[in-house]
């Protein structure tokens, strides 16, 4: 390989580069030396740009690595997080999928009638109801002979079948 004379530097790491960024350029610096003129034709030269371009591929590969399992533990913190709000909730006897309270007191509007109000006769009437099982049944339009045990005695009163009366016997 040819000597390039060049001027320069030492190499430091700049101010909030991570170590792994400043061996990356470093190496990349040295790849871009010793291919300045084309690709190295001694053994030995092609032997060391091949190892450092291999080492620039592994750390690119570690940076990935790093990379993708940071991002699977902050989804598996997140995870956590959430289940562990669940148990909480749940060991609360709390329903996990209920919105929490909203701060502040709670207003509730009464419904107000407008004062247009007809009562019917009777509605206000406090009492006991004079209703029989006759009259209901024709009110609601029933047959009094379709009630099982019941004879129709039309408004009088009513009593249960001769049949349907217990006979003691067992």
């Amino acid at each position: 390989m040819s000597e390039i004379a060049v001027e320069a530097e030492p190499m430091k790491q700049r101010p909030g580069e991570s170590l792994m960024d400043f061996t990356q350029r470093v190496r990349a610096s040295m790849v871009v030396e010793m291919t300045t003129g084309g690709l190295p034709v001694d053994n030995k030269d092609r032997v060391t740009l091949l190892a450092t371009l291999s080492d620039m591929d592994s750390q690119e590969l570690n940076k990935a690595k790093i990379d993708a399992k940071s991002a699977s533990t902050d989804a598996e913190r997140q995870a956590a997080e959430i289940f562990g709000r669940l148990l909480t909730t749940v060991a609360r006897n709390q329903n996990p999928y209920e919105r929490p309270a909203i701060e502040g007191t709670a207003t509730r509007v009464l419904p107000q009638l407008d004062g247009n109000i007809e009562l019917l006769p009777g509605e206000t009437d406090i009492g006991v109801a004079n209703n029989n099982l006759p009259e209901f049944a024709e009110r609601v339009g029933m047959r009094m002979d379709t009630i099982p045990g019941m004879v129709d005695k039309g408004s009088e009163e009513f009593a249960p079948k001769e049949d349907d009366l217990p006979t003691g016997e067992s």
